[in-house]
């Protein structure tokens, strides 16, 4: 669960939607690290991200990108 997977997910899923591919988006979304754990998992209860707070806006704007 490392905030750079975030970013990785989200030029993964970015790409493969303008190449048309989506099958290959869904696994970035729903993949064993992909957005949907991460936002399952890696984000405390108060939304903050579990790396600690210099993390924490890097993270989030990962998770928003997409």
């Amino acid at each position: 669960m490392s905030n750079r997977q975030v970013w990785n997910n989200a030029a993964m899923i970015a790409a493969n939607a303008v190449l048309g591919r989506p099958r290959d988006a869904d696994a970035a979304v729903w993949g064993e690290s992909g957005l949907a754990m991460h936002l399952s998992v890696a984000l405390l209860p108060d939304g903050s991200w579990y790396e600690g707070e210099n993390y924490h806006l890097f993270a989030h704007r990962g998770c928003g990108t997409v």
